[in-house]
């Protein structure tokens, strides 16, 4: 029966990037998501994201995706979505998202690897300089990466980006090896991130998600890698001193429910 949601979800995000008013077939979903109002059916769809609510991407999910998805399925689905790591981590969405307690989430950089592995070859450092070369690959890898997610059980409601990830430091500006070596940068991107830092001579810590700010305002570390959008919408500008603007790496995002 999920499988019959996904399938409404996604034709539904597809008829209105298309300006279709109406949806014809309604699907029959789960019992823990349907609900009865007024003798209609209602299906709603827990989503949850790490991306504070209104920057950049997540902005997009009030004002075009939740009312785009309601008009073409006559209001019979809605999103409801559960910002800023209020459900934890990409690693705990991704838990929820299989025990039932969400249908699905907002994910980017990190939690899109977790969610489909082969995600790792668009993130890998400094391969883009640009975003026409992002969209290029995407031109030819879309309908494959779309089958590397269905493959996992997840399906793409929106492909989105987020910016590329440069580095912030409290402590110094960091240029050069030596820099890094000097710095107390943290990772919560995995391995690779994890094995790029002690090839540029860190030695990175590896934190999660929920606990990255409480890090970076202790002092535990002084230097991290993001996104612009995650550095805004967590306020960590406000105690960053330093920012190197090279383009580390292209960091996507995407709506994906199971």
């Amino acid at each position: 029966m999920r499988c019959k949601v996904a399938l409404l979800l996604c034709m539904g995000f597809v008829l209105f990037v298309m300006g279709s008013a109406s949806l014809c077939q309604v699907a029959s979903a789960a019992d823990s998501i349907k609900q009865v109002k007024d003798g209609k059916a209602l299906y709603l769809c827990k989503m949850g994201t790490l991306a504070p609510e209104g920057v950049g991407w997540a902005a997009l999910i009030k004002e075009i995706i939740n009312p785009g998805i309601l008009k073409v399925t006559n209001g019979q689905v809605k999103l409801d979505w559960y910002y800023g790591g209020t459900m934890g981590d990409d690693q705990d969405i991704l838990a929820k998202m299989r025990n039932g307690q969400l249908q699905g989430a907002g994910f980017s950089g990190w939690g899109m690897v977790m969610a489909c592995p082969e995600m790792a070859l668009m993130e890998l450092p400094f391969l883009f300089e640009n975003y026409d070369e992002v969209e290029y690959v995407y031109s030819k890898l879309r309908p494959r990466i779309n089958q590397w997610f269905e493959k996992r059980g997840y399906h793409i409601v929106v492909l989105a980006e987020q910016d590329f990830d440069q580095l912030y430091s409290t402590k110094i500006p960091i240029k050069t090896p030596e820099d890094f070596k000097k710095s107390r940068i943290l990772t919560w991107y995995g391995p690779l991130e994890e094995r790029t830092l002690k090839a540029l001579g860190a030695s990175p810590l590896p934190i999660r998600v929920p606990e990255v700010a409480a890090s970076i305002r202790t002092g535990v570390c002084d230097a991290f890698i993001s996104p612009a959008l995650w550095a805004v919408g967590t306020q960590m500008y406000t105690v960053m001193k330093y920012l190197n603007p090279l383009r580390i790496r292209y960091s996507p995002a995407a709506g994906v429910i199971s």
